[in-house]
């Protein structure tokens, strides 16, 4: 069974104008929400370089702690996904509302037990909250643009990241005794979403048939051109139960993909989660100055996903983009350690940007593959399937890294590289096994299509606006 790839169509300069406005409406609050979101959630290996003294953790309890908030994601996936369906816009509300609630509450932990407490309840306050978003996207667009628009969604992970660290640099500097920098960390990420989940309810529409500011032509449109999902069904159409699991059945080998993607996000959340300290053991910086530092692979983590989003949109591929991105971060990870053995701290921090560089392609390439492999029915189960599993990797990865790692440099690179080489070999092996996927590009076709698409001078500026 094969998976249908659509020819790409050019968008009418009416329509054009229709895409152009729902991007502008509907991105920057869904990109804002992410933002705080992903602030909330990863800031903690910042925030470690002071958190970890002050209420008694070591490289083990921390690893367990992080993952805690994965065990949470992964405990309610589903029934937060559920409530998506029927609440829409208002359950966004209520999980930014809740997030922030616990973000704040970050800075009151006292011990390991409280630090695995409140990264559980964020975990659970979060859950669902990225297939929500990624169907709630998928209402919007046309299905082909689909990978540029999740690149640019994607965007406020790195852009997060841009900011956390001059801000985690600015309060890891403060001099409070009783209310040290990292708790004020956690304060300023906690409020914004409080206040952001209050006012997206007023911002977003449900669906495109609810915003006013679109015709009934544009509406029409965006009906006729969006990925159609078991969330677009009327009532009578909806499958049951034994139907969904046929369908399953029948898509088996995007359930292989899935899987082989938890251990490629074990990789990732182990590598985020302990970078930061690593870079102090190697280096001997202060917490400020590696704050600044983690801009740098923040900033070719934006570069990667908009490289990446461009070339999948010109060109249709997916699969073999997301293997190349993946070998290639395995190599610069690998690189990292290298570098940290001839004491050039400088080179780490570059191998360290090219990882992201590719990493930050990957992620969005592989949603988007995913997305357009599977059938309308299911298209919710599937992502949020995806999400579960990109979840269960961040419980594992920082679970098994506390346990079977020192915490020393050679065995964390170690560990990411093996988990980025299982999810190589899980998707070679189901796309070779089940011939499922989009087949490759043929070369002597490709190459005058990338130098047509290179050479054409306003190739860079419909890009930036996808």
């Amino acid at each position: 069974m094969g998976v249908e790839v659509p020819a790409r169509e050019e968008i009418p300069p009416q329509n054009g104008e229709c895409y152009r406005k729902v991007l502008l409406r509907i991105m920057p609050p869904c990109m804002i929400m992410y933002f705080i979101q992903y602030l909330e959630r990863t800031n903690i290996a910042l925030a470690a370089l002071q958190m970890n003294g002050d209420i008694g953790l070591d490289d083990t309890t921390y690893n367990i702690g992080y993952s805690m908030l994965y065990v949470g994601y992964i405990s309610f996936a589903l029934p937060s996904s559920m409530m998506y369906n029927r609440l829409k816009v208002k359950w966004l509300t209520i999980m930014m509302i809740a997030s922030g609630v616990c973000a704040c509450g970050m800075s009151m932990v006292p011990n390991m037990w409280g630090f695995f407490a409140v990264r559980f309840l964020i975990g659970m306050s979060e859950a669902g909250f990225l297939p929500s978003m990624w169907l709630y996207i998928a209402a919007w667009f046309p299905e082909d643009r689909l990978s540029a628009v999740y690149a640019m969604f994607s965007a406020a992970v790195p852009i997060s990241s841009v900011v956390s660290g001059p801000l985690a640099s600015a309060f890891l500097s403060i001099p409070f005794e009783k209310f040290r920098g990292w708790q004020f960390l956690y304060v300023s990420e906690g409020v914004p979403g409080i206040l952001m989940g209050i006012a997206v309810l007023f911002w977003l529409p449900n669906e495109p048939r609810d915003a006013r500011w679109l015709t009934d032509d544009e509406k029409r449109w965006i009906e006729r051109t969006r990925k159609p999902t078991d969330e677009h069904r009327s009532k009578k159409q909806r499958v049951n139960v034994h139907q969904v699991i046929q369908q399953c059945k029948k898509v088996g080998p995007a359930w292989g993909y899935i899987v082989a993607w938890a251990a490629c996000a074990a990789g990732f959340y182990v590598w985020a989660a302990n970078f930061p300290l690593l870079l102090r053991q190697s280096s001997g910086w202060q917490d400020w100055i590696i704050g600044l530092v983690m801009i740098a692979p923040a900033l070719t983590d934006i570069v990667g996903r908009v490289t990446f989003g461009w070339l999948t949109t010109r060109l249709q591929e997916y699969f073999w983009h997301c293997m190349a991105g993946t070998a290639t971060a395995v190599v610069m990870i690998i690189s990292c350690y290298l570098c940290n053995l001839i004491g050039s701290d400088a080179l780490v921090v570059v191998a360290n940007s090219g990882s992201t560089l590719m990493v930050g392609g990957l992620n969005p390439t592989f949603l988007a593959f995913i997305t357009r492999a599977l059938p309308p029915a299911v298209t919710s189960l599937g992502l949020t399937a995806l999400n579960i599993a990109t979840s269960f990797g961040g419980a594992v990865g920082p679970l098994l890294a506390g346990v079977i790692t020192d915490g020393s440099f050679f065995q964390i690179t170690i560990f990411v590289a093996v988990c980025k080489v299982i999810f190589l070999i899980g998707a070679l092996a189901t796309r070779f096994l089940t011939r499922s996927s989009p087949e490759p590009l043929n070369i002597q076709e490709t190459l005058p299509l990338i130098v047509d698409k290179v050479a054409a001078p306003s190739t860079l500026t419909v890009v930036c606006k996808a």
